[in-house]
């Protein structure tokens, strides 16, 4: 995962996401953009943090096992596209 850049959310109130994020995913060597509400802020040790909850849809980066975009007639073996991520960084 690599940060392009952020845009600060207006109006956010504490304890929602309060920065925009965009950013590169990269996975089995396939980049793809990608954007995502973050709640960033302080910690107690004054270092900054930033914790987010997002979905992608793994058929962007060709994992396309199980796909009902992919594959008809798939019953029991159908798999989610969406892959749900949750992301905490700290800074050192």
């Amino acid at each position: 995962l690599e940060i392009i850049r952020s845009e600060p959310i207006e109006d956010a109130t504490p304890g929602a996401p309060n920065v925009h994020v965009f950013a590169s995913l990269t996975l089995k060597g396939i980049m793809q953009p990608i954007d995502f509400p973050v709640a960033a802020g302080l910690i107690e040790d004054g270092k900054a943090a930033a914790q987010a909850s997002f979905s992608i849809d793994r058929t962007r980066w060709n994992v396309l096992y199980g796909s009902g975009k992919f594959f008809a007639r798939l019953a029991g073996h159908l798999v989610n596209d969406e892959i749900d991520l949750q992301l905490r960084m700290v800074t050192a």
